[in-house]
């Protein structure tokens, strides 16, 4: 079983979408919340007003969150909202650590841990994400492709 790497938008209104999920950094900002700039995690932005205060709340109190020297997050995949009566979920994959580097691999393979375990944990659940690390992120698709390929059938990767 592999994902599915799909040329779609990930915003496409799917009915049996039941969480969606960014790409995104560990940097939070002064006022309590997640930056999110740029990609996929502004879009998200745009969709969910007041997203990236969840998302900095979610990074600070989650068990699985340690926060680093330089004062950036490591927390690789966390679940936001869980999906509630036909309203999908939403979930954050990290794949930098501050918002002006590149993406890492190293980080981005947490990530892809984190949620293929979430994905094997809750089969019946869809899970649409963008394709993480290769916008703003500045990784060549073939260097994160070999990454994603453990990740279940209910996993869609969505690029433009």
């Amino acid at each position: 079983m592999t994902p599915r790497i799909v040329q779609a938008e990930l915003w496409q209104v799917i009915p049996d979408s039941d969480m969606i999920v960014v790409s995104t950094n560990g940097s939070i900002s002064k006022d309590g919340t997640l930056v999110m700039g740029r990609g996929a995690a502004l879009q998200a932005r745009r969709h969910h007003p007041g997203i990236e205060r969840e998302c900095a709340r979610s990074i600070q109190t989650s068990i699985e969150s340690t926060r680093s020297v330089c004062g950036s997050w490591v927390y690789g995949f966390l679940v936001v909202r869980q999906p509630m009566h036909r309203q999908p979920g939403f979930g954050i994959f990290q794949v930098k650590r501050i918002w002006t580097e590149a993406a890492s691999l190293k980080l981005l393979s947490l990530s892809v841990a984190m949620l293929n375990r979430y994905a094997r944990l809750c089969p019946e659940r869809s899970i649409r994400m963008n394709y993480p690390g290769s916008g703003n992120g500045g990784l060549r698709r073939d260097s994160v492709e070999p990454l994603l390929a453990c990740l279940p059938e209910n996993v869609t990767i969505c690029y433009r």
